[in-house]
């Protein structure tokens, strides 16, 4: 019996090794992950927090939501993001949806409208009017 549980310990032992490493990297990587969602989303939100039809359409002050949604591709600097942002404000809610590119390491909004909960949808930037070149797919 001795034996068996000092098996099971040594078992125990050699999973917690390789656990919690795996944990520790699971957790980089979606920090890394919410990171670049972030810095993507940034201009977006300034976007979105600098417009008085925003301010009356949802009130002030207006928040993001901690999870925004999509997907960033960039590399070396250049790249492309599909992010749905949630936005709150005083007297309403909603999501923002961007489209937006890197070039030099900066990003710009190439599009984006805010979906309220209640169904209405207001174009803050219209594609036509940015100076954003065709989506070009980095990997």
């Amino acid at each position: 019996m001795a034996g068996n549980s000092k098996s099971q310990r040594n078992a125990q032992i050699i999973a917690l090794v390789f656990t919690c490493p795996l944990l520790a990297l699971c957790a980089l990587l979606f920090f890394r992950h919410s990171s670049l969602n972030r810095s993507a989303a940034e201009p977006a939100i300034y976007a979105a927090q600098s417009s008085p039809v925003m301010a009356a359409q949802i009130g002030l002050p207006m928040q993001p939501g901690w999870r925004i949604r999509g997907s960033v591709v960039a590399m070396d600097g250049n790249g492309n993001a599909h992010l749905e942002i949630p936005l709150a404000g005083s007297h309403g809610q909603g999501k923002l949806i961007e489209w937006g590119q890197q070039q030099n390491k900066i990003w710009h909004v190439c599009s984006l409208t805010f979906s309220s909960d209640g169904g209405a949808e207001t174009i803050l930037v219209d594609r036509s009017n940015t100076n954003c070149a065709p989506e070009q797919h980095v990997f």
